[in-house]
């Protein structure tokens, strides 16, 4: 089962705490695998930045349940059960972010957190949401991240020429550490001697490696279908070629099944399409520009170790 929502490890979190006795934060983590039987893969589930998407959401279960007043900590990443919390956990079966509204605690948290007084604001109304806060951040970054591929696209293809495009995703790879680390124009190939590879590049400094590059400028509704991708191996004659074709187009179904069977071959084709690229540029700030920087901070545990 896939890691669920962070609402529903409300239950599991006060059933660890239920007995009365003080737990660890790694002890209600592993309750609650336990609970829900997960799976490694979704113990070991990330979020975009790298942290663990489990260990988020049962922790913005456990500051819900703090905030209400129903668990309390004494000690730093130790929790308890309150009494306010034993009378819930025998009544309900099963607890959602509703009945933490029953609770004033609870109502002042939501007001500060959406930013209204204590009195502007109908806590019967307040929309309890479905992702935790990192998570709300992470699918904005992704939203905006979609909206500027999609404009990344259309620059491309208002303002690259065809044989300009070649020399932008030869500058792409170079730019991923691909190859020399300054940009080697000689790396694209003439265009009256195409013959199927538009760029020869290494995939080391050395250039022990080569890697073969086709590259087509097309409209999206003219994929790149098996026939193409076809010519493209014929032309790169090593029996272990490596080779990447990179479009501002799609690949057909069957082109990229043609694709995958050649590994079996000791060959590889990877294919970026126009969606791939563009996250790639974005990913690797190449052709795009850092607007607006966002500092998440937490507590420096280590500063305040000193006043114990």
């Amino acid at each position: 089962m896939a890691v669920p929502k962070f609402d529903k490890f409300l239950t599991p979190v006060l059933l660890c705490l239920s007995d009365g006795k003080e737990y660890s934060i790694k002890e209600t983590i592993e309750y609650c695998i336990r609970y829900y039987a997960l799976s490694e893969d979704d113990i070991n589930e990330k979020l975009t930045s790298g942290s663990s998407r489990l260990k988020d959401r049962v922790g913005w279960a456990r500051t819900y349940l703090k905030q209400a007043g129903i668990i309390k900590s004494k000690r730093r990443g130790i929790y308890q059960i309150t009494d306010e919390g034993s009378d819930l956990i025998s009544t309900k079966k099963e607890i959602s972010p509703k009945d933490l509204l029953e609770y004033p605690a609870f109502q002042s948290f939501l007001n500060r957190k959406n930013g209204c007084g204590s009195s502007e604001i109908n806590t019967k109304e307040v929309e309890i949401l479905e992702f935790t806060p990192t998570e709300q951040l992470e699918r904005a970054v992704i939203t905006l991240n979609d909206e500027l591929a999609t404009r990344l696209l259309e620059m491309i293809q208002k303002k690259v020429s065809d044989y300009e495009f070649e020399k932008l995703a030869i500058r792409l790879l170079i730019h991923m550490g691909y190859g020399e680390f300054q940009y080697n124009k000689n790396a694209v190939t003439q265009k009256s001697k195409d013959a199927g590879i538009d760029g020869i590049i290494s995939s080391d400094k050395l250039g022990l490696d080569r890697i073969y590059i086709q590259v087509k400028k097309w409209h999206s509704n003219n994929k790149i279908g098996r026939p193409v991708l076809q010519s493209f191996l014929g032309a790169c004659y090593n029996n272990d070629a490596k080779m990447i074709f990179i479009t501002t187009s799609e690949f057909t179904a069957d082109a990229v099944e043609f694709a995958s069977s050649l590994e079996k071959t000791g060959k590889k084709m990877v294919l970026i399409d126009g969606r791939k690229l563009a996250k790639l540029m974005i990913e690797y700030n190449f052709g795009v520009s850092v607007e607006k920087t966002y500092f998440i901070k937490k507590i420096d545990t280590d500063f305040f170790d000193e006043y114990e």
